[in-house]
């Protein structure tokens, strides 16, 4: 269970700082500068608590729980209390004070060692005042150790540092540069859809993309960006680089993903290319595929072939116990469906649960092998399309409107470790709601060729 995205944590915070502006003796009309507030938001220190929160059984049930919120806000604001309480406070030693502690906590977490070692050898003492990216990996890693928040000579007080401190931090500095195998690239649709990124808004990400008034203030933001990477952008090699768009494994997920003996199935959605490669492989293989709305079916009358076409048809028949859907599809459609049907999504996007007689199962997506380190168990298709095209080494691109040799991508996937889900009723997702498996970018590194175990098709 983790938090999907943390608006309530920024209300939260912004009803304590006001609840603190106008309660607390002290906290209010602040000058702009006082000597002694700048010294004492410096020597208020924390380091007992933060090594309190630090235990297994707040994390049981969520990564993030929500006591964590509350009590890292009174854990930072100790200074502040202190400064109202002194009358010392000023808006210089407020603004400074939350500045240093946002820097430190970015810096800390950013997973890239950039604190050169001429540093502490120039300034011997500055290792007690002052921590590194690598220093504070090990409390991530070793949980127990290097506890100090930002300044670590409570560790070196207290006994928490970890031994492989120094070893750790000389390593990091030698590191080798690396090329990534594969690069996930988020698909944006217009200028403002930057926004809508994990380095964007949250507020943002969190809801669907549409046109808002207040981001017509972001358009200089906007086109400085722009500017910025014409300028700074370089020509892309087609022979070293391969585009995959995945599609030929999301449709081989869907497929597989059919209950065995369903010889019939309704298939509703907007005629994309996944939507014509399921077509076109269920007559094949001697399915029954029924399109309903005329326009979807001459479009998919298009992408089957002539000796197989007569398994598509077009019909009002709702009945069928599969339905096979992608964007377009209304509750009015669900509607009509009967009872016990499976709604089997080919698209990007959850289906929006409108029958509460139905199941539901999840976008195509396949569970990783444990071989893959840092990563969700559950990968979307396309992403997975991506990494098997580098572990294969196949050397041609995947896109545009051909689509051949779905089951060959579909056992390269099975052999490198990816499984199959098993359909069972995956709960509610809302549209609205970020999903795990979509509009998210990454770089991936692959270390392994293989897996320890393999599954292959009966």
């Amino acid at each position: 269970m983790v938090h999907i995205d943390r608006d309530d944590r920024i209300i939260l915070n912004g009803i304590i700082f006001y609840l603190s502006n106008s309660c607390v003796p002290g906290g209010s009309l602040l000058p702009w500068w006082d000597v002694k507030g700048v010294l004492i938001s410096v020597l208020v220190l924390y380091y007992w608590l933060h090594r309190a929160l630090h235990r297994h059984h707040l994390y049981a049930l969520v990564i993030h729980p929500f006591v964590e919120e509350l009590s890292y806000f009174l854990l930072f604001a100790l200074p502040f209390f202190c400064l109202a309480y002194t009358r010392s406070a000023c808006i210089i030693a407020a603004v400074g004070y939350l500045t240093y502690v946002d820097f430190m906590n970015y810096m800390g977490h950013c997973n890239f060692e950039l604190v050169p070692l001429w540093m502490f050898e120039a300034f011997p003492l500055l290792k007690y005042l002052m921590y590194t990216p690598s220093y504070h990996s090990l409390h991530h890693t070793q949980f127990r150790t290097s506890c100090c928040l930002f300044m670590p000579f409570h560790d070196y007080i207290y006994g928490t540092v970890d031994m492989s401190t120094e070893k750790l931090y000389k390593n990091s500095l030698k590191g080798k540069e690396e090329t990534p195998d594969v690069v996930d690239l988020t698909h944006l649709t217009t200028l403002q859809s930057i926004y809508h990124l994990r380095i964007g808004l949250s507020s943002l990400a969190s809801k669907p993309f549409v046109p808002r008034v207040h981001l017509l203030l972001a358009w200089p933001l906007s086109y400085a960006v722009l500017l910025l990477t014409c300028i700074s952008a370089s020509a892309s090699t087609l022979e070293r680089h391969r585009i995959v768009d995945g599609s030929r494994l999301a449709a081989a997920a869907v497929l597989h993903s059919i209950p065995a003996g369903t010889d019939r199935v309704l298939l509703r959605g907007k005629p994309f290319k996944t939507t014509c490669a399921i077509a076109l492989a269920l007559c094949q293989r001697g399915t029954k595929v029924i399109a309903v709305p005329r326009e979807e079916f001459v479009a998919l009358k298009l992408c089957v072939a002539t000796n197989v076409a007569a398994h598509l048809v077009l019909s009002d028949d709702y009945t069928p116990k599969v339905w096979l859907v992608g964007e377009g599809l209304t509750d009015q459609d669900q509607r009509k469906a009967s009872s016990g049907t499976c709604f089997i999504p080919f698209s990007q996007f959850p289906v929006k649960k409108a029958h509460e007689d139905c199941t539901y199962q999840m976008t195509p997506a396949m569970a990783v092998p444990r071989t893959l380190e840092i990563m969700h168990t559950v990968m979307s298709a396309w992403r997975i399309a991506g990494i098997v095209h580098a572990l294969e080494e196949w050397d041609m691109h995947e896109c545009g409107g051909t689509m051949n040799d779905m089951d060959k991508v579909w056992r390269a996937a099975l052999n490198h470790g990816f499984l199959p889900l098993v359909p069972i009723k995956w709960h509610y997702i809302r549209r609205d709601a970020p999903h795990k498996n979509v509009c998210m970018h990454g770089v991936f590194k692959l270390v392994e060729k293989t897996c320890d175990h393999h599954t292959t098709l009966e």
